[in-house]
């Protein structure tokens, strides 16, 4: 798979009705004085009940191609791509995986709570990075866990201040022609949610934010190891006059090409559920903890 992949986006995508609804409703409860605090609740409960934000001056926009569903799912591994079979089975294969459902969560499961204290599921070896001292680090091996750890410093990346600026020049790195687009991104409808809620769209220097990687799952392996449904679970810490913390949640499409992993071609997988790190929602939802390897 080291050919460039430039597969574009798929027909017959869910609309975002139920994401612009989720967020107006929110919206009209809090648009008021809201704080970064307010408009860090209101992402994460509209990402967790599979709701967000409209397109910025387009609401008639697409979604991201994931239905919201009630169904549940645990981490399931996909048999290898044939051998031979054409780019098309092999797209495929990678849509079916990438929307399958995943475990639901309810939109309380974001916030903090108690921690268990066993987890049922093994922990996930997550190893280093290569190239540690970038932006945006890179260097993950070519395995399941090397994909996760990239999806990992990129979320940690798009996220580290809340600037929509910095979001943009994230998924311009991490991204292959034809991935998920930047306004349908996982980071990029956060970070877009939260600075609308605090009247700060353009992004503030007063604000500060991490994201750390705390749970992972794979969701399946296509394409002899080149292809990965990769998911982590954080925790994101943002300040603003207040302070907020939630487990935030995503999969992506993560292709090894050119020596690296990338997001890849295709429309936004199933969502991942956004719990709070640890806790018994977070099992319950099959996050394995992550280690460093």
């Amino acid at each position: 798979m080291t050919s460039t992949r430039t597969r574009s986006l798929r027909a017959g995508r869910s609309p975002r009705t139920s994401r612009s609804h989720g967020w107006l409703s929110l919206t009209g409860l809090f648009v008021l004085g809201a704080s970064l605090a307010w408009g860090l609740v209101i992402f994460l409960w509209s990402l967790a009940a599979h709701t967000g934000p409209p397109d910025p001056g387009s609401p008639t926009s697409p979604g991201t191609g994931t239905p919201s569903s009630t169904a549940t799912a645990r981490t399931v591994t996909a048999a290898p791509a044939i051998p031979g079979a054409n780019v098309q089975l092999a797209a495929e294969a990678e849509d079916e995986l990438a929307a399958r459902p995943m475990a639901t969560a309810a939109p309380a499961a974001s916030q903090p709570q108690p921690v268990v204290a066993v987890e049922t599921a093994a922990p996930l070896p997550i190893p280093a990075p290569a190239d540690p001292a970038t932006a945006l680090p890179t260097g993950f091996p070519r395995t399941p866990e090397g994909a996760v750890g990239q999806l990992a410093a990129i979320d940690a990346a798009a996220f580290r201040d809340l600037h929509p600026a910095t979001v943009a020049d994230v998924h311009a790195q991490a991204s292959l022609p034809g991935a998920v687009p930047m306004i349908e991104w996982t980071p990029n409808v956060g970070v877009t949610a939260i600075l609308r809620a605090i009247g700060q769209p353009k992004g503030s220097s007063s604000i500060t934010a991490t994201w750390t990687l705390t749970h992972a799952q794979v969701k399946g392996v296509l394409g002899g190891g080149d292809f990965v449904l990769a998911c982590v679970l954080g925790e994101l810490d943002a300040t603003y006059r207040s302070t907020a913390r939630a487990g935030v949640g995503d999969c992506q499409r993560m292709v090894w090409q050119d020596g690296r992993w990338h997001i890849g071609p295709g429309a936004q997988p199933a969502f991942a559920p956004s719990t709070w790190p640890g806790s018994a929602d977070c099992v319950r939802a099959g996050w394995q903890e992550a280690r460093n390897a």
